[in-house]
């Protein structure tokens, strides 16, 4: 969003704020706002009340997986109360069922037959992305292990457990979207952050993804060369988390090499070679998520030096 200066007496120049941002702050003439400057750029910002955004859905689908998307997208985009539609009981269940597990501090205000609205009645503060965040590197952590654990045990019965973990990563990775929303990042690190999140999701819904295939199976034969590739996947993942926390581009430069390394050669030759293609195509691809989240970590980090 472009503007212009304007001369305002002899040394000072003024700007226009935007109608839209002003109304949805509640602001008006004589109103106070904060100014902070960042490397280059100068960000407003106010303690202003604003006004709750509110949004609209109407269900057609019975599908969860459907229900759970539409919703968890408005609540990403900051909406703050949405009014939702359904037509039958299987809808009204599966919307509950989403606000409840992944619509961190929304709930179910009014329901009212054919329709219920959904607001925030206790978010979290901005502040706690960070210690969000640190959860879901550590919960992924834990899925390595256990995953690698029970591969080399060749039993795989925390299939429940991993996928309760996923649930809750995915909780926090939908908070972690609707701060980006909400919160006042300068534009040009909006979409690194928005890839930062969706991708360290990404790695823990494969390695969910691959424990159920595996406890499908129950039994899964593999080589100690591919065991020690998804320990080397499990150890450059570990160097993002460290990484980016410690605002360290090295190790996230070590990181991202190592999963390169792993996509392009290693993992492709042991594709070829093992008596288990499937599972090394989930390796594929959570080193895949991971090099593409180590990316834009390092973007992140180096943004803040």
């Amino acid at each position: 969003m472009l503007r212009k200066l304007i001369k305002q007496g002899q040394n000072a120049l003024t700007i226009t704020l935007p109608a839209k941002w002003l109304k949805a702050m509640n602001l008006q003439a004589g109103s106070e706002i904060n100014l902070s400057e960042t490397n280059q750029n100068l960000i407003i910002s106010t303690d202003s009340k604003k006004i709750p955004k509110e949004a609209e859905l109407k269900i057609s689908s019975e599908q969860e997986f459907m229900i759970r998307g539409r919703l968890t997208n408005i609540y990403g985009m900051g909406f703050d109360k949405i009014k939702v539609y359904f037509q039958n009981q299987k809808q009204e269940v599966a919307v509950k069922e989403v606000v409840r597990n992944f619509m961190m501090g929304f709930e179910v205000t009014e329901d009212k037959g054919n329709w219920l609205i959904v607001e925030n009645v206790a978010e979290p503060s901005g502040e706690k992305q960070e210690s969000l965040t640190r959860r879901i590197f550590l919960i992924t952590l834990e899925a390595f292990s256990i995953i690698l654990t029970d591969l080399r045990n060749n039993q795989f019965e925390n299939k429940d457990l991993i996928l309760e973990r996923s649930r809750k990563v995915f909780e926090y990775f939908n908070f972690c979207r609707r701060n980006i929303s909400t919160r006042r990042f300068t534009d040009e690190y909006v979409c690194i952050f928005w890839g930062f999140y969706d991708n360290i999701f990404r790695v823990q819904t494969v390695l969910n993804n691959l424990y159920q295939h595996l406890a499908e199976k129950k039994s899964v034969q593999l080589s100690s060369k591919s065991l020690q590739l998804f320990k080397q996947i499990e150890k450059s993942y570990q160097g993002i988390y460290e990484g980016f926390f410690e605002y360290n581009t090295e190790k996230l430069y070590l990181a991202a090499e190592s999963l390169r390394e792993l996509q392009e050669t290693k993992l492709l030759e042991e594709l070829s070679e093992a008596e288990e293609p499937i599972v090394i195509y989930y390796f594929l691809r959570i080193a895949r998520d991971a090099a593409l989240a180590s990316s834009c970590a390092i973007e992140l980090t180096n943004s803040e030096s």
